[in-house]
């Protein structure tokens, strides 16, 4: 009986009714069982519908006009599968490099346009869109253009400590200040009307200085004035330097001691990296400038955590007219001086010698000045 309910609830029957027979147990009771109206209906509008896209399928196969149309579409999609493989038909072009970096070439244009390009020894090799090919051609040759040089001198100038503050210059004046007057001397440095080096080549007094007298003193003096020639976004390097022995490591191998020397390159460093740009229509030089001074550690041993060397080191990027020149100021050198006077004869003697000789050391502290000039080189 339960069978019987649980059939009804899967197929959506209902109990429409029964009848009591008579036989010999007159205790089984048949049940006669009724479709729902609803259900008969959707099994036969599903019949139809199947009858109905049977037709359609028929009609359609035997319709020439629909075939026609169906293999006008496959027609035209295998024309557009044969006009896509021509646009990417694909060509190999070249060009050699008179000027430029083969390296800067490939980097910046690598992808461009979709094109492959690579570098070898000087020549650009490229494979993209044969469409595009003599653009590409155009575009490189117009970036392989013959790069402008610059004429940097470098004027360094050794001064005793605060020599310039004590003479009474304002380094906070500036060319843009409303009190800046051409008497005087910054304002001159930084309009680029006078430079460090037309000064001293000329001598006597400027200004109410007498830069004579400050070079018999030792208050200033001339480091070195070279001069360099530098290809536009190329590194140059002015140094003045001295390589000197600064100490000994000492190591010990199976109860033996060795001792290694140590050498250290000290003093003026300064790495330029000149860029021309056109502001307004005027050349201008961005210079990047990457400074260092260094003092010896003049000790008897070797220490690896500190160096053998001190020094200080500043970075700027500065621009400057054609011909224009700036002055980088704020580097101090501490510089250690030994001097010794003796006794002639009396101080050879053996034992009693040393009485008669005199040894003194001197620490000063230096400032330190560049001036940078800046000319682009004529190409004429």
């Amino acid at each position: 009986m339960a069978f019987l309910f649980a059939l009804s609830n899967i197929f959506g029957a209902k109990t429409a009714d029964y009848v009591n027979k008579s036989d010999v147990e007159n205790a089984k009771k048949i049940f006669i069982y009724e479709v729902p109206k609803k259900v008969q209906a959707e099994k036969k509008e599903n019949s139809n519908n199947k009858g109905k896209n049977s037709n359609n399928q028929d009609n359609k196969n035997n319709n020439p006009v629909t075939k026609k149309e169906e293999n006008k579409n496959q027609g035209q999609n295998q024309n557009n599968a044969q006009q896509t493989v021509k646009e990417v038909k694909k060509k190999t072009g070249e060009v050699d490099l008179e000027y430029r970096n083969v390296k800067d070439i490939t980097e910046a244009l690598n992808g461009f346009f979709g094109f492959e390009v690579i570098g070898i020894d000087n020549k650009v090799i490229f494979s993209g869109d044969e469409n595009k090919v003599e653009e590409m051609k155009r575009i490189i040759k117009s970036l392989d253009k013959e790069k402008e040089q610059i004429i940097i001198k470098g004027t360094i100038i050794d001064t005793s400590s605060n020599l310039f503050e004590r003479l009474g210059i304002d380094w906070s004046i500036n060319s843009n200040n409303s009190n800046a007057t051409k008497d005087n001397l910054v304002a001159k440095f930084l309009n680029g009307e006078v430079s460090i080096a037309s000064i001293f080549s000329k001598g006597g007094r400027f200004l109410g200085i007498d830069f004579n007298l400050l070079k018999e003193n030792g208050d200033i003096r001339i480091e070195a004035m070279p001069t360099l020639m530098i290809m536009e976004n190329e590194e140059g390097e002015l140094k003045v330097t001295e390589e000197v022995l600064v100490g000994e490591k000492k190591t010990t191998k199976k109860d033996t001691e060795y001792v290694e020397p140590i050498f250290s390159e000290a003093g003026i460093v300064f790495r330029i990296n000149p860029e021309i740009r056109k502001i307004n229509g005027i050349k201008k030089i961005l210079l990047k400038i990457d400074t260092e001074i260094s003092n010896f550690k003049l000790t008897s041993s070797y220490n690896a955590s500190s160096g053998a060397k001190q020094k200080n080191q500043t970075k700027t990027t500065i621009t400057l007219n054609n011909g224009g020149s700036t002055f980088i100021g704020g580097l101090k050198q501490d510089v250690s001086k030994e001097t010794i006077r003796r006794v002639p004869v009396l101080s050879k003697i053996p034992i009693i010698g040393p009485l008669f000789k005199y040894r003194r050391t001197n620490r000063e502290m230096r400032d330190i000045y560049i001036e940078i000039e800046a000319v682009i080189q004529d190409k004429t």
